[in-house]
């Protein structure tokens, strides 16, 4: 038996109505929430500057310690930093500069890199006097056929990669071996997250999609249709929602069980703009506030219950390029073009 042919305008209007849907669901959800009633947040300080970078500032990451982060450049150097202390610990030089991710394990015994060289980098480090000890490449993760976008450990014994060649890969980092790939995708995978306790794996595609996957079986669970592409994604503490950030602007909040956007935060018309594109993503700890990195100098502190911009963090002198909160959510760390990382609280 055959499959029916569908017809391609029948299939269009189906996709807007569930867009239309979705905005007007967003809108009543909106109108529920008494802003009078909430009360204000903290105002954040640059506390510390991370100073010895050279070229634009790719990505970032806190350890588990809440003390030291990794982070990678166009200066083909991944550093160690001690926040707290305010000094770089170390300083691995790499085979490309351009690098585009980094991540710090778990257990914060590995760090990792991948960019357009196709190839995620995991390196070993001392666990003591790591100055004066060699490092150790653990493993070159190879299997994909385009740019590496993301690499994050899933534990302290795997890592998962997207990439540009549609796919993304989780890895035994022990032995090197792919343990599943995750597949479906019809276009580059641009952002990644993983939701507290690995319930779940987020990908998002120039494709206007959003994926949601069982690490466990490779499978996707939940497909999400956008209007634009979703440049960077956020788990919500609680595992059971997520935000993500999109090339046109805007912010949503999806909810996993609901399976649809219930909040939007985007900058109006009639305000002053602190950039378009969306670069980087991250909620504090208790959920409150999301802050949302720009194609600008601009950090912006969204409240998420009001709908509004709580502040407006401006300390770099170029793009905006990375920002995480840290473990604890004592801090922010944002990274810039401007080759400075900035530590906020």
């Amino acid at each position: 038996i055959k499959p029916m042919a569908q017809d391609e305008g029948v299939v269009e209007a189906l996709r807007d109505l569930k867009l239309s849907i979705n905005r007007d669901s967003i809108v009543s959800i909106q109108n529920m929430v008494d802003k009078n009633s909430l009360p204000v947040g903290p105002i954040l300080n640059v506390r510390r500057i991370l100073k010895d970078h050279h070229a634009k500032i790719a990505a970032l990451q806190w350890g588990s310690d809440s003390v030291h982060l990794v982070s990678v450049a166009q200066d083909a150097k991944l550093n160690i930093w001690n926040a707290v202390d305010n000094a770089r610990e170390l300083s691995i030089p790499l085979m490309s500069s351009w690098n585009l991710s980094c991540s710090y394990s778990p257990n914060m015994e590995m760090v990792s890199c991948g960019g357009l060289e196709n190839v995620c980098t995991v390196f070993s480090l001392p666990v003591d006097s790591i100055e004066n000890k060699p490092l150790k490449v653990e493993q070159k993760l190879s299997k994909h056929k385009g740019y590496v976008s993301n690499c994050k450990f899933l534990d302290n014994s795997s890592i998962i990669t997207t990439s540009g060649d549609c796919s993304a890969i989780i890895w035994d980092i022990g032995n090197g071996a792919t343990k599943s790939i995750l597949e479906g995708h019809e276009k580059e995978i641009i952002s990644l997250s993983i939701s507290p306790g690995e319930t779940h794996i987020a990908t998002g595609s120039s494709d206007h999609t959003l994926r949601l996957w069982d690490h466990r079986t490779g499978n996707c669970t939940t497909l999400y249709e956008t209007e634009s592409t979703p440049n960077t994604i956020s788990s919500f503490p609680s595992g059971y929602s997520f935000a993500v950030g999109f090339k046109n602007g805007a912010c949503r909040l999806y909810d996993t069980r609901m399976t649809m956007a219930i909040l939007e935060y985007k900058q109006s018309e009639n305000e002053e703009i602190y950039g378009t594109d969306v670069n980087c993503m991250d909620f504090s700890l208790s959920g409150r506030y999301l802050f949302v990195g720009y194609n600008s100098i601009s950090c912006l502190k969204w409240d998420i219950l009001k709908q509004e911009i709580s502040q407006v963090l401006e300390y770099h002198g170029n793009v905006l390029s990375c920002l995480e909160v840290s473990g604890n959510g004592y801090a922010l760390a944002t990274g810039s073009h401007d080759s400075n990382i900035a530590i906020w609280a």
